[in-house]
């Protein structure tokens, strides 16, 4: 087994898509670390000084302990949308060069091709973890540089980053799998891609968080039985722990997030959906 995913990730590795998405995601790291930056320098020089409030709020992004609450949420915000993207394309691309077909005839275990598959994806999730923290860091030293503020990272604060990388690892999980569950349904790029993100913005967009909005408590309990509430409940624990104005925990659109018991129990349930999906689709469709 170790060997099919070792193959699966060598080949994942040197998919030029992930150098994109990565590229992309790097691009969009420094410009949440950099935006701040422009915003605190250039405003007052315009004569559009931001107000104290704001401008605490902004030095906070961009300022260590502070920043790994901007870290963490880039890697299970835009990180997760794009991997989603590169999961869908890693897992729909075999189907669409027929890669699939020829693999299964040699070696026809289809759960064990599908369980190497994922786990590629999943390591790769684990690098892209481990590797923004550093990155991240570097940037918000540099940020703080610019802006002359005060940095400081104390040992409980490593804890804390310990503790947000596997939370942020878990978190992009459920996500990998429902590009997976989509692209073998589908059976191609398109279906990977297009599904698993037409469910991101269905979450969050589209006017549906409004209607629940609009039922009140009993619109909100069900929307905090979607993936993202269910994630961002324990994506929101770094939030908290590294936010000194942290108030009560917001989930998406102002909903507050659901119970961390309520969302480990949908966080299992979506991935035995996401799972099953996938395992039904390979088993027991012509590939």
């Amino acid at each position: 087994m170790l060997a099919a995913i070792s193959v699966q990730f060598l080949a994942l590795r040197k998919r030029p898509l992930v150098k994109v998405m990565f590229a992309i995601y790097v691009a969009l790291l420094l410009l949440q670390f950099f935006a701040p930056v422009g915003l605190l320098r250039i405003a007052p020089q315009l004569g559009n000084a931001l107000n104290p409030e704001a401008a605490l709020a902004l030095e906070q992004t961009v300022r260590l302990p502070f920043a790994f609450a901007t870290i963490f949420g880039q890697i299970n915000g835009i990180g997760g949308l794009l991997l989603m993207i590169i999961a869908g394309a890693f897992v729909g691309g075999d189907y669409t060069w027929g890669i699939t077909r020829t693999l299964l005839a040699r070696q026809p275990g289809r759960g064990r091709y599908l369980l190497a598959k994922f786990s590629a994806l999943a390591l790769l999730a684990a690098i892209w973890v481990i590797v923004s923290v550093p990155l991240g860091a570097g940037c918000a030293l540099l940020a703080g540089a610019l802006l002359d503020l005060p940095q400081s990272i104390a040992l409980a604060d490593l804890t804390l980053v310990l503790r947000g990388l596997l939370i942020a690892w878990v978190g992009l999980l459920p996500y990998l799998a429902l590009a997976t569950c989509w692209a073998v349904l589908g059976r191609g790029v398109v279906a990977g891609i297009a599904g698993s993100i037409g469910y991101w913005l269905f979450e969050i967009g589209f006017g549906v968080a409004s209607i629940f909005r609009m039922l009140g408590s009993f619109g909100e309990r069900i929307y905090n039985f979607t993936l993202a509430q269910s994630v961002g409940a324990w994506t929101d624990l770094t939030r908290q722990a590294f936010n000194l104005d942290v108030g009560r925990a917001f989930g998406q659109f102002g909903f507050s997030f659901p119970s961390l018991l309520q969302s480990g129990i949908m966080l299992l349930i979506y991935g035995l959906l996401f799972g099953g999906g996938a395992w039904w689709g390979i088993r027991r469709r012509i590939v």
